[in-house]
């Protein structure tokens, strides 16, 4: 099986991509962090404050996205861990989690839309335009996760692949040079 990224992407190979590409979702994660963070304070004054600006339900699903964020973050230092001890079920199953997460945080947002709709409010521009960021550039990366988690599959599947050592030992080779060569 060919794996159509096998030769990289923008100058990167799969394995470099998928380490940039965790820095890239822990980074774009920190920062989902600290907005949700913002908005749940925000939500807290509201809440105490005589004239409510944001419903109490607003709460629940900015607390919802913190802890899906907060899992995210996580699975994403596993995931640099997994790329450098080059265990595909750890590559692979980031790949996994953040397609879902992607699709939670996409429908919690639209239904946070739709409760502020019905109470006369609308999610800040900011709120959906980090979205929106989000949703368009995570498949860049995750293209990069998923060709290599798949490298490291075939080369672990492979007869005669690296079943006892780690791939560093078993693509060891052994390079010969006519200049250090005592034979010729």
């Amino acid at each position: 099986m060919k794996l159509h990224l096998s030769s990289g992407l923008c100058g990167m190979t799969p394995r470099q991509g998928s380490i940039v590409g965790g820095f890239y979702f822990l980074i774009v994660g920190v920062m989902q962090m600290v907005f949700e963070f913002g908005h749940l304070r925000t939500t807290r004054e509201s809440a105490h404050s005589t004239v409510p600006l944001q419903p109490q339900v607003c709460f629940n699903y900015y607390c919802s996205l913190l802890a899906l964020g907060g899992i995210t973050l996580l699975l994403a230092l596993c995931m640099l861990g997994a790329v450098w001890a080059q265990q595909h079920v750890g590559v692979l199953g980031f790949a996994v989690w953040l397609t879902l997460y992607d699709v939670a945080l996409l429908a919690i947002t639209c239904l946070h839309h739709a409760r502020m709709q019905a109470s006369g409010l609308e999610l800040s521009a900011l709120e959906w335009y980090g979205v929106v960021c989000r949703i368009v550039g995570d498949p860049f990366w995750l293209a990069l996760v998923i060709t290599h988690g798949l490298e490291l599959q075939m080369e672990r599947h492979r007869p005669g692949g690296c079943k006892g050592g780690s791939p560093k030992e078993a693509a060891r080779l052994k390079l010969k040079f006519k200049a250090f060569d005592s034979s010729v």
